[in-house]
Order: structure tokens, then sequence, then C-alpha cells
């Protein structure tokens, strides 16, 4: 008589071997039990920019310049409060002193975004790209500061260049988002065919 045919296990059961490099990303599929084997080859889908602290100094080493600049700011502010005479919490009273207020103000409410996307588009995209711009955007709200310290008519170049690097890091980050998101799609679809 014929033996039985042995029943296929299903792939999601089993824990698949994952092999190095690119084609390690086309061999898991999107299920329960790949899910840990999935987010283990995250660096295999970005092999430039593995998550570890030694490649994310540098956009660690942008963060704490861009607080050191608005701590610096806020030191600013007090230093100017005593100079024109507003005390606090009074915030206007004299021209040149919300010029400094206005600084600080300013960088207070695009710091989160700025923070935000640095990180964002360092894990997604790339640490080191992220930097570059991040410390660029820092020189520019430096110019920004300087030129509004002086005349309310001079912080345009400055305000606009920074605008523009932030501009930067949202591009990267929505890039590398949707790239994982086609990988991700693309292991699922995969995992799903790969049984049939």
């Amino acid at each position: 008589p014929s033996q039985p045919r042995r029943r296929r296990c299903p792939r999601a059961a089993t824990s698949p071997t994952v092999p190095s490099g690119r084609a390690a990303a086309m061999t898991v599929p999107l299920s329960p039990a790949g899910l840990p084997e999935l987010l283990d080859l995250l660096p295999y889908v970005f092999p430039d920019n593995p998550f570890t602290p030694t490649n994310l100094f540098l956009p660690a080493f942008v963060t704490l310049a861009a607080l050191r600049h608005m701590g610096r700011t806020a030191v600013e502010v007090g230093h100017a409060r005593q100079r024109y005479g507003v005390k606090a919490p009074k915030t206007t009273g004299h021209d040149d002193f919300e010029r400094y207020y206005r600084v600080q103000a300013n960088l207070a409410e695009f710091m989160p975004m700025f923070l935000g996307m640095l990180w964002l588009s360092s894990i997604y995209f790339s640490a080191v790209l992220s930097a570059i711009i991040g410390w660029f955007w820092i020189r520019a709200r430096k110019e920004y500061a300087a030129g509004y310290y002086r005349d309310a008519e001079q912080r345009a170049p400055g305000f606009n260049r920074s605008l523009t690097y932030l501009q930067y890091l949202t591009y990267l980050t929505v890039f590398g988002m949707l790239k994982t998101l086609v990988m991700v799609l693309y292991h699922a679809y995969y995992g799903a065919g790969g049984d049939q």
C-alpha cells in the first residue's frame, strides 16, 4: 500500500534560518511567529545605518548642540531683562527686549519639530546625513538670532534657511518611512505566497 503523504507544517510555525545580507529581507513572512525575525532584519533593510549607540552618536551630539543653543537664548533673555528693566513675568515693555524674547520663543516653538525630524530621519534614513543637516539648522538658527538681536528686519535670511533644513529632514523621514512600509508589505506578500 502507498504511504500517506506527510502534511507540511505551516511556515509561520517554524523558526526560519536568517541568511546574511540583503537576501535575508526576502525570506521571512509577516506573521506573529515571523515578526521577531522581521525586526532582526531591519539592519539589513538599512545596512548603512544599524541601530547602535555608536552610529547614533552624531545626531546625539547635534541634539546636545541644539539644546545648548536653546539654553543660551534663555540666558540672553535674562540678561536683556536686566539691561532694559523688564521684570518677570512681563514679556513686553521695551522693543529691544522683545526681540530677545521672540528669539527664544521662536526657537522653543520649532525645537520639538526639529528634534523629532532629526531622530526620525536618523533612524529611518541616515544618521550621518541627518546630523549634518541638523548642524546647518543650528547655524541658521544662530544667524537668525544674531540678525534679530540687531534689527527685526534682519531675521529673515537665517529663519528661511532654518526652514529649508527642516524641510530636508522631513523629506528624509518620509522617504525612509515609505521605504520601510514598502519592505514590510513586500515581506507580507512574499510570506503569504510562499506556502502556495
